[in-house]
């Protein structure tokens, strides 16, 4: 039988998996854990089940209920430093000083299958004594049959403080091994599933004519790595060191959270062991499976992101200052003639002035290979060098600013046409109209890097450097405007404008970022150890830390990311006017194909949301939407950062709220107080980036929200009245700390949408 020991550093829970009757009936978000009883302060204290705390991580209460694991066996209480040992004369499960000598039964095994063995006592399992009241943890023989699976425990991870939101980020985890044909390969989930249990496997740089989502990946700040297929798919660890993507479970288990706080490493925080192809440095082939496995570090168990983590640029940036080199008797008097002959007072200080011909200076320092009379020749020439070597770090440096900057005004235009274009496909201004729409500028940029990774020039190397010096800087710019306090800054918080001024909301989006890059291009260009920081990086061709930029490639770059940000653009657009119809019965015949899509239990069609049989065009939906890679269950199901209001066709008195998750985190959706009961259609748990739908009958509630992975008890609410006649009147909205609500969407047929976001900080070095 195989065991596991957590990482030590690790804090989790363990609950149990029995069911009643071994257990009373309890709710899913608060399975029975191993908690110390009273304070925790006296050592002997017993350690019981007790339904999981739903307080603040910080409480007393919540620290009794975690523990860790050290390597030997021993399970500590976070509360007390005490050990979970089994008091053998009283027979009871209690709290003890490490190393107590009379209570010498301190040392576990956790096995695969969740059995928690004792290591000193043969034989025997912690098990669930459900005929005690309380009920009880005793040791027990290990039984044969268990259908009540009294016997079984499964670790759970305890949730982050909070603060902790960072700018979420797509990224692709490229394998220091090659296949067997010399490939640069990635983590690929097999055969581009969207079902729970497909495996992941070794495979190169997968090119789709839309998108190569099952090669992109998500990192969470507690540890979860979500799947770019979305379908609330997370990289989960299984038996026999097997890894898959399963559905991300709540409460969250230790098999779905990984460690990478040792740099290049996967590290399971079940078992901590580390990814690698199975088999291991033997040139793997492609669709060789991912397995967890021990073993000391290694090119066989080395991981690169792409984009970088941590950004290389930003890493630069946050270096402490150097200055240039300062030159001294014959050098200082070099440089003086330099200066003279150039027509300068300052060299160093044309670097940072963008219209300084650098090229042509560095052309006539070096022809100037002479020494004047009266300076030393190695002195001359010391100064020579060291200026040529700067302007040419300097040179490179601009290259690699200049670039993204020609990338960013292609791709966003100067003008406003594509957003315009978008407004007149999606219809929204017809006549005199001019809805407000809402968005969110990180949301916009998120989701352009992810399309733009999806489909990157070039094949394996090649793409995914491209993507990690894209991705780099993209968010480097990003993170620096949303620290800039100044001119420079974009803000994560969600917005709303009419449609006709969403292209100026947009451009002085755009304009901030490119600001935040050009103060910290300056900021380089000052500095001699940021240039010479650089450098090597901006001409090293391959690798995810490349810093290399083709500029033939910057149309293939642009191409890869319009589809995303027309994308973005849309999902602003469209719920301004139109709303998702639901039946179980049936829908308008006359609806056209690009306009509907069909679940396994009900029919779904988007129309104005005052007439459900006045349609989007092709151009809107065909081209602007399907043609650029959107799946139609994640627009249809209102996910992957779309948000529309619903209408429960065959229910008309009904109402329906669309409660839309834009977070990384799961989230848990509550009636708090109504007039009447309420239905869940769609997800009371709601997974990352995707919605809830309730129906409600006509009054007044109000419903609260939880953030699961986050502080537990950090809760939202708001109220919402729903006449029978009327706009849907919703108030009251107070959003946790680090979140956000977005702008109601209330179209007056009686549904409402609305969206719950973080709104994080720039990500630290």
């Amino acid at each position: 039988m195989t065991t596991v020991t957590p990482l030590s550093n690790h804090f989790f829970f363990l609950a149990s998996q029995a069911l009643p009757p071994a257990l009373p009936q309890h709710d899913q978000r608060q399975p029975f854990v191993l908690r110390v009883e009273g304070d925790g302060a006296q050592p002997g204290a017993r350690v019981v089940p007790h339904p999981k705390a739903l307080n603040s991580q910080g409480s007393a209460e919540t620290r009794s209920q975690q523990w860790s694991m050290t390597a030997e066996g021993r399970i500590v209480s976070r509360l007390s430093g005490c050990a979970m040992a089994w008091d053998d004369d009283d027979g009871v499960l209690v709290a003890a000083p490490v190393g107590d000598p009379a209570r010498p039964h301190q040392f576990w095994s956790v096995a695969g299958d969740g059995l928690l063995a004792s290591r000193t006592l043969s034989g025997h399992v912690l098990t669930v004594s459900g005929e005690a009241n309380p009920v009880l943890a005793e040791l027990d023989g290990e039984s044969v049959s268990d259908p009540v699976r009294a016997q079984y425990w499964t670790l759970l991870a305890a949730p982050l403080q909070s603060g902790d939101a960072t700018v979420p980020t797509w990224v692709y985890f490229q394998s220091a091994l090659q296949d067997d044909d010399g490939q640069n390969c990635v983590l690929n989930v097999e055969g581009y599933s969207h079902f729970p249990g497909a495996p992941v496997v070794f495979w190169p740089l997968t090119q789709k004519s839309t998108h190569a989502a099952n090669e992109l990946w998500q990192i969470t700040p507690d540890g979860r790595i979500l799947s770019g297929l979305g379908n609330n798919l997370a990289l989960t660890l299984g038996g026999n060191g097997a890894v898959t993507v399963q559905s991300q479970q709540y409460p969250l288990p230790l098999s779905q959270v990984w460690d990478l706080s040792t740099p290049n490493q996967i590290c399971s925080a079940l078992t901590g062991e580390f990814l690698c192809p199975s088999g291991g440095a033997a040139a793997p082939y492609d669709g060789t499976p991912i397995v967890a496995a021990a073993g000391a570090p290694s090119s066989s168990y080395t991981w690169y992101t792409a984009p970088p983590s941590p950004l290389p640029l930003q890493q630069i940036v946050g270096r402490d200052p150097e200055p240039f080199p300062e030159f001294t008797g014959d050098q200082a008097e070099a440089y003086s003639v330099i200066l003279d002959r150039l027509g300068l007072v300052s060299l160093r200080a044309q670097y940072y002035n963008l219209q300084a011909p650098l090229d042509v200076y560095n052309t006539d320092i070096a022809s100037w290979t002479d020494a004047p009379d009266g300076i030393p020749q190695d002195a001359w020439d010391a100064v020579r060098l060291q200026l040529e070597t700067e302007i040419e770090c300097a040179i490179t440096a601009r290259n690699v600013f200049t670039n993204y900057t020609n990338f960013q005004n292609t791709l966003f235009g100067t003008d406003g046409a594509t957003v315009a274009k978008l407004i007149d496909d999606a219809g929204i201004m017809e006549g005199d109209q001019d809805p407000n729409v809402g968005g969110i500028i990180l949301a916009i940029v998120e989701g352009l890097l992810y399309t733009a990774l999806c489909a990157l020039p070039g094949v394996g190397e090649a793409a995914i450097s491209v993507g990690g010096i894209v991705g780099n800087l993209m968010m480097t710019g990003v993170n620096a405007a949303l620290a800039d306090s100044g001119p420079h800054s974009i803000s994560p918080d969600p917005f709303q404008v009419a449609a006709s001024d969403l292209w100026g909301e947009l451009r002085n989006n755009y304009q901030a970022v490119l600001g935040a890059m050009g103060s910290m291009e300056t900021e380089i260009l000052k500095d001699w150890g940021m240039l010479q920081t650089l450098y090597p990086l901006a001409i090293k061709q391959g690798g995810p830390d490349s810093l290399f930029w083709d500029p033939s490639t910057t149309p293939d770059l642009v191409a890869a990311a319009t589809p995303g940000y027309e994308v973005s653009v849309m999902q602003m657009l469209m719920p301004a006017k139109y709303s998702i119809f639901v039946s179980q019965n049936s829908r308008p015949d006359d609806v056209p194909s690009w306009a509907k899509w069909d679940s396994d239990t009900y029919q779904a069609w988007i129309a104005e949301s005052t007439n459900y049989e006045m349609y989007p065009s092709e151009q809107a939906m065909q081209t602007d939407i399907w043609d650029n890679g959107v799946q139609q269950a994640d627009f249809f199901r209102c996910a992957a950062g779309w948000g529309f209001t619903v209408v429960a066709h065959d229910a008309p008195n009904l109402r329906c709220l669309t409660f839309t998750n834009l977070t990384q985190n799961m989230l848990w959706l509550d009636c708090l107080a109504g007039s009447m009961d309420v239905y869940y259609i769609q997800n009371q748990y709601i997974p990352p980036y995707q919605s809830s739908w309730v129906l409600m009958w006509p009054g007044s509630y109000m419903f609260g929200t939880q953030d699961l992975n986050a502080v537990e008890g950090d809760d939202a609410e708001f109220n919402m009245i729903l006449p029978l006649f009327g706009d849907t009147q919703i108030s009251g909205m107070g959003a946790a700390t680090g979140f956000q609500f977005t702008a109601p969407i209330a179209p007056g047929n009686g549904a409402l949408q609305v969206g719950y976001v973080q709104t994080p900080n720039a990500q630290s070095s």
